[in-house]
């Protein structure tokens, strides 16, 4: 979770490359897992809109940078993007976030001689050193 109370006027306390390289190391507080935290490594233009902060311009920023330049390591090196100020970040750090920890798995098997075909889906949650499956479903259309 990160502050959002005003800085206090004057230079920032530390450089935006040093946030860059120690964003995924160090703690503000908080839950671990961040529920319903948007990816911005995985979200469409019309999710990362609807973030505070984010005009349509600066959201299709966020989408050409990582197109251009792979995914993002870690929510603060979206400080890199064209046009995103320390301010846009300090609005939308708190609902984003630069990883995945739900899939969804759909997996479809056939056997060619008798045309039997079954198709089933599983949402998965990966953890420290586990993976907990959420839900499974089997014979989807």
């Amino acid at each position: 979770m990160v502050n959002t109370r005003q800085q206090p006027a004057g230079p920032p306390l530390i450089s935006e490359q040093l946030l860059m390289d120690i964003a995924d190391d160090i703690t503000v507080g908080g839950p671990s897992v961040q529920a319903g935290a948007v990816n911005i490594n995985t979200a469409p233009i019309e999710v990362l809109e609807c973030l505070p902060g984010l005009t349509r311009e600066l959201a299709d920023a966020v989408i050409r940078h990582r197109n251009s330049n792979g995914h993002f390591p870690n929510i603060a090196w979206l400080l890199k993007v064209e046009g995103f100020t320390r301010e846009n970040f300090t609005q939308v750090a708190p609902r984003v976030t630069a990883r995945s920890e739900t899939f969804r798995i759909l997996s479809e098997g056939e056997v060619p001689s008798t045309g039997a075909r079954k198709r089933i889906q599983a949402i998965v949650r990966v953890g420290s050193g586990s993976v907990s499956t959420l839900s499974y479903r089997e014979d989807l259309q």
